[in-house]
């Protein structure tokens, strides 16, 4: 039967060899907690499995809205996440975007702050757009090469987004992807995950961590019928770490990023938790990943 995650109720996630994360040296993941079908104001919260529940909460769910938070949570020894929801009864869905990998883990990326650089905002005109919105299941690209030096060696592997949506006319998410001219986005096919949820008439935003796989440009998908303002920064980027002589990275802490899974929904995996029921959640590997899928 279909059950929602109620009040005070942890559950543990397994995500050490789950969507792409290695079984093995990952110290912390990167995800995209999205949380919807709340029956009251509540909040969430997430920590490593095995230790103390944190006090802080990583969202804050209301009803009638769907939200996505991206969040880094170190991973416990038993290789699980734990999450509990305070108030009511919620949904919540989880989309891996990388992981911090250990000494004994992969090579990945280090991360590189940046004094924040506005991308393009529909609202004033900044970069190539004239001021307007974005039109219900329309799209729009922007080149980082302006931002990296002009060419396309001097990007980095990944970049971190701060991204808002202002003004929406309709309930809606707006999708990051990278463009294929092979598949162009439609009206029925939306490309991308949704890394902002947003409301009517209520201003949104989130951290978007995205691995550029190659690509000069990042792309965004208005998955709404209505229209949309958005605004784009880049907060920061993560860059290839300094090896030893043999290539062997030199510091733990080293992101590397996959492509985005969603790895669990308690809506498709027997549903919400009943109160005072303990459950345990199985989550399934994806299909031929058994290890980074970005290089």
């Amino acid at each position: 039967p279909l059950r929602k995650l109620t009040a005070e109720k942890p559950i543990d996630l397994q995500v050490l060899g789950k969507g792409g994360i290695p079984a093995a040296g990952v110290s912390a993941v990167v995800i995209d907690l999205i949380t919807l079908n709340a029956s009251t104001s509540t909040t969430v919260r997430a920590w490593a499995s095995g230790t103390t529940s944190p006090k802080s909460s990583v969202a804050s769910p209301a009803p009638f809205r769907t939200r996505v938070q991206q969040i880094t949570v170190a991973i416990g020894t038993n290789g699980k996440l734990s999450f509990v929801n305070h108030a009511g009864t919620l949904d919540i869905a989880i989309d891996v975007v990388g992981f911090y990998a250990n000494l004994t883990g992969p090579k990945g990326y280090a991360y590189r702050p940046l004094t924040p650089v506005n991308l393009f905002d529909t609202r004033v005109g900044i970069g190539a757009f004239p001021p307007q919105t974005i039109g219900p299941k329309h799209s729009v690209g922007v080149s980082l090469l302006s931002s990296f030096g002009g060419t396309s060696a001097a990007l980095p592997k990944v970049v971190v987004l701060a991204v808002s949506v202002a003004g929406a006319t309709a309930n809606g998410s707006l999708n990051i992807f990278r463009y294929d001219p092979a598949k162009p986005p439609t009206a029925t096919s939306a490309p991308g995950i949704p890394v902002v949820a947003f409301n009517t008439g209520i201003d949104t935003s989130n951290l978007v961590t995205f691995a550029l796989g190659g690509a000069t440009q990042v792309w965004f998908y208005a998955n709404t019928t209505g229209n949309v303002h958005v605004h784009v920064d880049i907060v920061g980027t993560y860059v290839t770490p300094a090896n030893d002589a043999k290539g062997v990275p030199t510091s733990a802490g080293r992101f590397v990023p996959i492509t985005t899974t969603r790895v669990f929904d308690s809506r498709a995996n027997g549903g919400a938790i009943v109160g005072g029921t303990p459950r345990t959640f199985t989550v399934a590997p994806v299909a031929g990943t058994t290890a980074p899928l970005v290089p």
